[in-house]
């Protein structure tokens, strides 16, 4: 084959791998925008407004009408387990101070003239510091929510969000302009809300529902809760899984001695929440798990919970039942402990000796 045969080849060659990089592409990522998109929503408009993700500080009401969730089809009633809201502008790692979500229900239709929303409205999100995902645009930021809230969906549906300080580039929400006042803002003065306006911009927004009727409880709990210390901040832990196959187990982690809080039904945790005084480490089918972030020298107590949870058809049920259980001690730190001199005469010549030690 001559240099030019040779080229024209190689050419076609580097064309055609392009080809199949490109669709390889968009197939991925046309797979993570449909992985992201909510069980319902209302729109999709690329209007982009800064308030309340992507303003520093900064807070706002928003009200979805009745029915208003009908795309891809008309929302279910049921227990709203996670928000969305529509990017219209690309996110870049936010991490917020003091973000709150709080959810309520009316009848009205429009918010108050001149002033906030003053019904009961539920705390479902709070966070004293939080890093958000960073959104393409088209996307949808996800949020999941601590406290599941149940939603009617012939009522006007309140949204509630606050932070008090953000860093990074959040999104710019897609805003869709309708009638009446949808959206109040305001501005956080020492993160008590301040009244500033209010228009009738609302938030592209979407939900993830699931049945008000709870799944069956679980017969048994999974067995043999073995735990392996890492070091000393680390403890690792496997059990044997339940014989009536749960769908998920939940595992918590408490300081040794505390009593225990059990897990709610109808009731979704996150990694990281607060269950009473323990922490969530797990919400999965997996039998195994790893602790994290612990203190040295330090016994913690694990609990774990079977349950069963399966989205769009019922929400969770879990076995509160001797829940199984053990417990481990994290290794403590090396080195010495007693009172040592520093000086030209003492056990260290100099401070930086005894800090090096």
């Amino acid at each position: 084959m001559n240099n030019k045969n040779f080229t024209q080849a190689n050419s076609k060659v580097g064309t055609f791998l392009a080809l199949i990089l490109i669709t390889v592409l968009s197939l991925f990522n046309s797979t993570n925008s449909m992985a992201q998109t909510p069980q319902f929503y209302n729109f999709t408009s690329a209007t982009t407004n800064a308030f309340p993700w992507n303003s520093n500080p900064k807070g706002c009401q928003f009200l979805v009408g009745p029915n208003e969730f009908n795309q891809p089809s008309p929302a279910t009633g049921g227990f709203i387990t996670t928000l969305y809201f529509y990017a219209a502008g690309a996110a870049i790692s936010p991490t917020y101070t003091n973000l709150v979500i709080k959810l309520g229900q009316t009848s009205a239709t429009s918010l108050p003239t001149g002033g906030f929303y003053t019904g009961t409205l539920t705390t479902v999100y709070t966070q004293a510091s939080v890093t958000l995902p960073s959104t393409s645009v088209g996307s949808w930021l996800a949020i999941t929510l601590q406290t599941q809230f149940l939603y009617d969906p012939t009522q006007s549906l309140v949204m509630d969000i606050q932070q008090c300080g953000l860093s990074g580039t959040g999104i710019g929400v897609g805003t869709t302009t309708l009638t009446g006042f949808r959206r109040t803002y305001q501005t956080p003065s020492a993160c008590s809300p301040v009244y500033v306006g209010q228009d009738a911009l609302l938030a592209n927004c979407g939900i993830t529902v699931i049945p008000a009727t709870p799944c069956s409880t679980p017969a048994d709990q999974p067995t043999a809760l073995n735990l392996s210390v890492i070091g000393t901040t680390q403890i690792n832990g496997s059990f044997t899984a339940a014989n009536s196959s749960p769908t998920n187990y939940l595992v918590v982690r408490y300081l040794h001695g505390a009593t225990p809080t059990n897990p709610a039904n109808q009731t979704t945790y996150i990694v990281g929440g607060l269950l009473g005084s323990g922490t969530v480490l797990s919400v999965s089918s997996s039998t195994s798990f790893n602790a994290t972030g612990l203190s040295p020298g330090t016994q913690y107590d694990f609990y774990v919970y079977s349950y069963n949870s399966i989205t769009g058809n019922c929400s969770p049920a879990y076995n509160t039942t001797s829940p199984l259980y053990n417990s481990a001690t994290t290794q403590a730190c090396g080195g010495w402990s007693g009172t040592r001199s520093v000086g030209p005469s003492g056990y260290y010549s100099t401070i930086g000796a005894a800090i090096t030690d």
